[in-house]
């Protein structure tokens, strides 16, 4: 595995890479394309890049501007939804894992809606 891979995305990619791709098939949204996509790629694993997709810092959380934060970026949070809405249709998954803190509120708007 490349060094410059960060911490969080060592741990995701060795879930993935240890389901058993009979029963599952997984499928990974990226804001940044880096090394473990390029990984995923060459085990066969779909991987969609939108760069377009929603987050903060999570300690911004308990910060009352981060709600002005998300109002401002509402145009991204439904691009992003309609993206991932599309994904979840056409792959028909019924699964989601969110590996970040930073993309909760996009993760609970996917968990209300679809």
């Amino acid at each position: 595995m490349d060094l410059e891979i960060r911490m969080y995305d060592k741990e995701m990619s060795y879930k993935i890479l240890n389901l058993d791709k009979k029963k599952i098939s997984p499928v990974v949204l990226v804001k940044e394309e880096g090394p473990v996509v390029r990984q995923y790629h060459k085990i066969g694993i779909r991987v969609y890049h939108f760069p377009r997709l929603p987050t903060f810092k999570a300690v911004d959380r308990h910060n009352v501007w981060m709600i002005l934060r998300v109002i401002l970026d509402i145009d991204k949070y439904i691009m992003s939804l309609l993206f991932i809405k599309r994904i979840i249709k056409s792959h028909n998954i019924n699964l989601i894992h969110v590996n970040l803190e930073s993309i909760f509120l996009l993760a609970f708007f996917c968990k209300l809606l679809f």
